[in-house]
Order: C-alpha cells, then structure tokens, then sequence
C-alpha cells in the first residue's frame, strides 16, 4: 500500500541522498499501525533480496521487531542471521536482540551467530577486555561477511529510545545526548542532524558494530516510522 505521494516523495529522496532504493509508506491510526505498514513493506523489499547462503546482519528496536514479524518462511532459501550488538538481559520483546535473531533465523532456515555480551558494560575498561575475547573478536571478524543488514534509526527522546526502554540509558544520559545535539543513533552510535558522530562517554562502553564496519556491508536497510523519528531519519541518510 503506496500512495502516488509516497512515490513521489521515495523518488524525491533517493535522488537527493543517491540512494538504492526507498520506500515511504502511508502513516496509519496511530504509530503501532504505522510501525506495522513499515514492517510489512521493509519485509516485502528484504525478501525479494534474499538468496540461498547470505548472511542476515540485525539490531534491534521497535521497528525492526515488526520487519522481522513479517517476514514469510521460504523452504527455497536458506539465509544465516548475525547480531550486530549485544543485547543481553532486555526488559521487553522487542529491544531483546538475542530473540529477535532466533526468530529470524528460524524463519529464515538458517543458523544464528548471537553475540554473547551485553550491549552496554560497566566500563570502558571491560569493553576493550570483552572485544578481546576470541568469541567475541570471532564474531565482529564475521560481520564483515554480512550480506544485508537491517538497522533501527533510534531517536534520543526517552519516549522513543530503545536504549532508554530496555534500561541501557538512564533519563539524564538522554537528556545530556539532546543538550549535546545527538539526533538518535545507528547501531548504538550516535549521529547529530547533519549525519556526524556524536562523540559520548557512552560510546565506549557499548559492544555494537561500527558505523565504519556498517558502512563497508553491501547493503544496510535503515528503518524508522513516524514524524517524531524525523531528525534522526535526517540525520542518517546525510
């Protein structure tokens, strides 16, 4: 379901930001709705990419949970799921990576490389430790394989931030990020309106993929649904 502005508008960005390929969905009754017309029409463009072998790189975040929802079982294809940030002991369904990527495993016939280690630690100190460890070091090295990757935009308000709804970020983090400019963020990193990176203290505690790693994957599908996601989506595609 796309309206002619919606081409429109979809034509209109891809130009302006040289991208592959767009998709603007109308908005439903209320922003589940919305995140679902999102999830059904990002699902429908990630299966007519898939093929036998390839390897399925994800985050986390509402958006992604309803993509992942809608994604149908093929027999025909056979596709491996990655993490691409830790996500240990989640408070809901939708910011617990580990399930997410099982799920889209399963559906997708393949098996599951979970990244076995909290998305946020305790100190910069045991982040480099962890990065360190062969498991771990194994499983960045295998991100570099990904094929497709599939990637919530977070926004930086509490109301909107899985960071803050699965308890990884406290209210006063958020509010320093706003202060400091910081939009949202990409996989943990965190970028201001004109698509910099926002240097925090957080940074160095987070086990996620790069942005330059992000980068180097052939293809990343960054999903995100209403107004309020505005100025991360900006922020993102600059």
């Amino acid at each position: 379901e796309v309206s002619s502005f919606g081409v429109e508008l979809a034509q209109q960005i891809k130009t302006k930001y040289a991208l592959d390929y767009v998709i603007v969905v109308p908005s439903g009754y209320n922003i589940e709705a919305t995140k679902e017309k999102v999830g059904q029409a990002a699902a429908r463009y990630i299966q007519s990419l898939l093929a036998p072998g390839m390897l399925i790189g994800i985050s986390w975040g509402t958006t992604v949970y309803n993509v992942i929802n809608n994604i149908r079982p093929n027999l025909g294809v056979k596709c491996n799921v990655i993490e691409l940030i830790g996500g240990r002991e989640s408070k809901t369904q939708d910011t617990d990576a580990n399930l997410m990527s099982l799920k889209l495993a399963n559906i997708l016939n393949g098996n599951c490389y979970l990244l076995q280690s909290p998305f946020m630690v305790q100190s910069k100190v045991l982040h480099d430790l962890l990065l360190e460890e062969p498991p771990i070091k194994t499983h960045f090295e295998m991100i570099k394989k990904t094929d497709i990757a599939l990637v919530g935009l977070g926004s930086t308000r509490p109301e909107l931030s899985a960071q803050f709804r699965s308890g990884h970020i406290s209210i006063e983090d958020s509010e320093r990020l706003l202060q400091a400019g910081v939009v949202g963020d990409i996989c943990g990193s965190y970028i201001d309106i004109n698509g910099d990176i926002c240097y925090s203290a957080l940074n160095e505690r987070m086990i996620a993929v790069s942005l330059e790693s992000l980068k180097l994957i052939p293809r990343v599908i960054g999903v995100a649904a209403g107004e309020k996601k505005a100025e991360v989506i900006t922020g993102a595609l600059r």
